[in-house]
């Protein structure tokens, strides 16, 4: 494919692009991003969203430490000298 077929072939994606969020009125933009009030449902997955959020920053942050990566050697270790333990 030469550089001119992927200008005409990415003006025609956008130009079908355009053409779609025409026909079925989306703006590109989030719910709740222009200013409207959510209903009772949104507002619950939002919170609901947000406190998972914060319990993967927890959970990440306990396998990135080292006293984790410490332990989880140790115990592959002990794995290894007991044969057949699994």
């Amino acid at each position: 494919m030469n550089v001119f077929e992927m200008v005409v072939l990415i003006v025609f994606i956008t130009a079908i692009a355009g053409v779609l969020r025409a026909r079925y009125g989306t703006r590109g933009c989030a719910p709740g991003c222009d200013g409207q009030d959510d209903g009772p449902r949104e507002r619950e997955l939002r919170e609901q969203v947000r406190r998972l959020e914060e319990r993967v920053r927890v959970l990440e942050a306990i396998v990135t430490s080292e006293g984790y990566d410490l332990r989880r050697r140790f115990a592959e270790l002990e794995q290894e000298e007991r044969p057949g333990a699994d």
